[in-house]
């Protein structure tokens, strides 16, 4: 949250509800104090403070009259008093900082601008430039690994370029990457290995579980590097658009936001957090276990929705996906460490083994 003001004793903020304002989040600033508030609205139109407070500060600052300030809440309601943010809520944004008056009071102001937000965990993320609500275009999941065999995907001009990565193995045995909706039209390139050599590589279009097709319209290449073998190929812009709804295991959204930075993993891009755990008398903010809990709550209700069941293994998967995004989110990996690193271990063990 960001707001100016040249008042010295003013209150910014919002307020969360349905029809009317009922929660109430923001900075008290007199004079060069700041201080976080969680409070609600009375039947008065005045605003009073919870007796219980689940807003955790991560920042507080002012300088040149602008306020900055960060701060966090569970989704869902632990008290009366506590909008739930699982289900549709109404923001109200005050148009301007309030005075505080002589008792640094205030009352909820007359004139407000509304926003109505459904399922803000899907719709709303923190862009980390522009520290913003806004519609979801942060990282998307631009890689898939199973154990030694990775599979990443990125955007080049109007095409999308996608890598395999597989430890080379004795014998005859193959590889592929499908794009569709099902068996019935999956764009799929399949590479043939016997001993660690390509003996062939190409791109098909699927007929059911009929033999496929070959389909020029998918390049392929190959190499190998390092004991492993590498093989790419590439899709036009337009065909991964056909299939931004795939019904399939590794659900990919907004793929253009994938480049060549999300397929290095060097030891500069892993958080030391990550690389040999939590600091010594870490604690962690009070929202981490909540917060957790809302996030792995919100993949097993994906599963659900798209008809997967959660078997072992792929519970492992979504989680897996689940902490890769996580680890990108400002401050978890390392304000919520304790956690992270017990919920995510097997996330970090495969990102320490690229190291």
């Amino acid at each position: 949250m960001t707001s100016r003001s040249s008042m010295k004793n003013y209150w910014s903020g919002f307020f969360i509800g349905d029809k009317r304002p009922i929660d109430a989040l923001g900075v008290f600033v007199i004079g060069d104090r700041m201080n976080l508030m969680d409070g609600h609205v009375t039947s008065f139109g005045n605003i009073k403070i919870d007796n219980i407070t689940n807003v955790q500060p991560l920042k507080l600052q002012s300088q040149d009259r602008v306020l900055t300030a960060e701060f966090a809440r569970p989704l869902t309601a632990i008290d009366s008093f506590d909008v739930d943010l699982s289900s549709c809520v109404t923001f109200f944004l005050p148009t301007n900082t309030l005075k505080l008056d002589e008792n640094e009071q205030m009352s909820v102001p007359q004139r407000m601008s509304k926003r109505r937000v459904c399922n803000i965990v899907e719709m709303c993320s923190i862009n980390e430039q522009q520290r913003s609500f806004k519609k979801r275009s942060n990282p998307s999941v631009c890689e898939y690994t199973n154990g030694r065999n990775t599979v990443r995907w990125k955007s080049i001009g109007g095409g999308i370029d996608f890598f395999i990565e597989q430890n080379i193995k004795p014998g005859k045995w193959w590889s592929a990457v499908g794009v569709g909706e099902s068996m019935k039209n999956m764009k799929a390139m399949i590479a043939f290995m016997e001993n660690g050599n390509v003996m062939s590589i190409g791109g098909y279009q699927t007929q059911g579980y009929e033999t496929p097709k070959p389909d020029p319209m998918i390049k392929p290449n190959s190499k190998i590097n390092n004991g492993r073998s590498i093989v790419n190929f590439a899709l036009p812009m337009n065909v991964i658009d056909l299939y931004t709804k795939t019904p399939v295991a590794v659900l990919v959204c907004g793929i253009q936001h994938c480049s060549n930075k999300n397929l290095a993993f060097v030891e500069d891009m892993v958080p030391e957090i990550e690389q040999k755990g939590c600091k010594k008398d870490h604690t962690d903010l009070y929202i981490c276990e909540s917060y957790f809990n809302n996030y792995l709550y919100d993949v097993a209700e994906w599963a659900k929705k798209h008809g997967l069941v959660l078997e072992e293994h792929l519970w492992k998967l979504l989680s897996f996906q689940a902490c890769m995004l996580l680890s990108l989110v400002e401050r978890v990996p390392t304000q919520c460490c304790t956690k992270f690193q017990y919920t995510c271990n097997s996330y970090l063990e495969f990102m320490r083994s690229r190291i």
